[in-house]
């Protein structure tokens, strides 16, 4: 028996080979062939694997091992990482609001019309740095806010003049017909009989005690939510727009509407449209419902805005919408400089908001159902009792 035959006997016999089961009858296709590359290299390692376990100590090979684990944990994370952006919703580009917010003041003002300054996209946040700092300068109207800005920016700055400048605040918004905001002065003997006169007048005009009942720190989504679930007939198998959307509104009006977009100048992760309200990219009759609150006060140019909230409307649509306003006051105060003492807003709407809306088409219905809800009803929701508008188009 020659040297090779030996060698093939003492060969431990080879296993049966299994038989291919078919995991479905009518399948004929057999399992693909592993990649010849891909099954070397795994038996190398296995090889290098038992060579180093045999010829390391224990205690080194275990940290070895330890950190090549650690090391395979961390690349699954990063390729968990690299592909997350995939599924995520790119957030939008913001439009450059301060470009349109310039122009929109030099073509009401005649005093900056006048300085003849070249408006560009680059140039816009400087100018309008310089308009807010100028029209107080020419304009009466705007003195108040801009008085309250520096006061804020004081108080921000000196803490310690906290008490004093938050009175001078509250001073200048009572002179504004702002009772709501100056509950501060109510211990104040010069300041009492006029502040309790303009706040019987503005919950009189109002239709809710919203002063001098307190509200436990209020939701206004809460408040429009559950409006909302009470008359879903706006919303059901209707297309939506959100204007700078309430978080809390947001999935009940996706899972509710038949499509729902969100616009917001200062987009997020959800934001479908990222535009000026003055300027909105689509096309005409393209809504049945336009959710908007607490936006056209930070507007210069809040006409603008309305008319193309009704362009971007159905026929028989509604504009939903709320915005700060002292009701028992017929003309708004048009500050047109923001006022940071009011988280930025250029104006503080009266009674004619309604015929700011009709000017530009809509009807207009005012809603007051959350002010007739009762008080532990609405709290019970973490809700208050907020004053609304229908502007319809028309059909």
């Amino acid at each position: 028996m020659t040297k090779e035959h030996r060698l093939v006997e003492a060969l431990p016999p080879r296993p049966p080979q299994r038989k291919t089961v078919w995991a479905t009858p009518t399948s004929r296709t057999p399992p693909p062939s592993p990649d010849p590359a891909r099954v070397k290299d795994r038996h190398f390692r296995s090889r290098v694997k038992a060579i180093a376990k045999g010829i390391m100590p224990p205690f080194l090979y275990m940290a070895a091992h330890r950190l090549r684990e650690k090391y395979r944990a961390s690349a699954r994370s990063d390729a968990a990482a690299t592909a997350a952006p995939s599924n995520a919703q790119a957030i939008p580009k913001p439009p450059n609001l301060a470009y349109r917010h310039a122009l929109a003041l030099e073509a009401r003002i005649p005093e900056l019309k006048a300085l003849a300054l070249t408006i560009t996209p680059e140039n816009a946040e400087a100018v309008l740095d310089f308009y807010n700092a100028y029209i107080p300068l020419v304009r009466e109207q705007s003195r108040g806010a801009h008085q309250r800005t520096l006061l804020a920016r004081l108080r921000k700055a000196a803490p310690e003049l906290g008490d004093r400048t938050s009175i001078l605040i509250a001073r200048l918004d009572l002179a504004d017909g702002l009772p709501d905001r100056s509950q501060r002065l109510s211990n104040d003997p010069s300041h009492q009989e006029e502040l309790s006169r303009q706040t019987e007048a503005f919950e009189r005009a109002y239709g809710a005690r919203i002063i001098t009942e307190k509200w436990e720190s209020p939701s206004r989504g809460a408040a429009l939510l559950y409006y909302l679930r009470e008359h879903s007939e706006y919303v059901a198998g209707k297309d939506v727009l959100h204007v700078a959307p309430e978080a809390e509104l947001r999935p009940w009006l996706r899972e509710n509407s038949r499509t729902y977009t969100v616009l917001d100048g200062v987009p997020d992760e959800g934001t479908d449209i990222s535009a000026d309200i003055t300027s909105i990219p689509v096309h005409d009759k393209r809504f049945d419902f336009v959710l908007c609150h607490r936006v056209l006060e930070h507007v210069f140019d809040d006409i603008g805005a309305m008319r193309e909230l009704y362009r971007v409307l159905r026929p028989g649509g509604v504009l939903n919408l709320s915005v700060p306003q002292a009701v028992h006051h017929p003309q708004t105060a048009e500050w047109l400089v923001p006022d940071e003492s009011h988280h930025h807003h250029v104006r503080h709407y009266g009674k004619d908001l309604e015929s700011r809306l009709q000017s530009v088409g809509f009807s207009v219905q005012t809603i007051t159902w959350l002010c007739e809800r009762p008080r532990d009803e609405l709290l019970a929701f973490g809700a208050y009792p907020l004053r609304l508008y229908a502007a319809t188009r028309p059909k």
